[in-house]
């Protein structure tokens, strides 16, 4: 936990033992890594990703806070839960299912980068819809001519819809 000021990862990547959670300042990965074993709280204070990669490892783990957090690339590899509106700009990593909750938007690409989702399974997938109650919403960025595939089901059914764009670029489908 940082209070104020600006953080910046040098020349190694970091280890958290814990929780991550902003207040105020700055912190930039610096186009290094970060992996933190806890939650992720962005509560104020501005995150820099540039072109790291944040791995979330453990076993149950949320990303909230009052402030929606950009990720470069994000990787899951535990139970996870997204209750703020949160944006991984080029490829989000499942190793486990993820659930977007009531309200939250997980926005994956921009528009003017593909977003990317991989390591989807019938273990790894993203849970926005369960028992008739809308949770959270899937936006995946897509600006090329190809199938896209989106990882989602409810929390007992892996249900993928696959999807081809045609023409135009730029444009995002919603899955909730």
């Amino acid at each position: 936990n940082g209070n104020g000021g600006g953080w910046t990862l040098s020349s190694n990547s970091l280890t958290v033992a814990g929780d991550v959670t902003m207040t105020l300042g700055t912190f930039s990965l610096n186009s290094l890594n970060l992996t933190t074993s806890g939650n992720w709280t962005n509560n104020g204070g501005t995150f820099t990703p540039t072109t790291g990669t944040v791995t979330m490892s453990g076993t149950s783990k949320t990303i909230s806070g009052y402030n929606p957090t950009t990720f470069y690339n994000l990787t899951l590899n535990g139970t996870t839960t997204a209750s703020v509106n949160t944006t991984v700009s080029i490829t989000l990593t499942l190793g486990a299912k993820l659930t977007l909750s009531s309200g939250a938007i997980l926005d994956v690409g921009t528009t003017s980068s593909n977003g990317t989702i991989s390591g989807a399974s019938s273990s790894n997938y993203i849970v926005a819809y369960d028992n008739g109650t809308t949770t959270g919403k899937l936006r995946q960025y897509v600006n090329s001519n190809t199938a896209y595939s989106f990882p989602i089901g409810d929390n007992n059914y892996y249900v993928p819809v696959t999807w081809t764009l045609s023409s135009n670029s730029g444009v995002y489908r919603d899955w909730e």
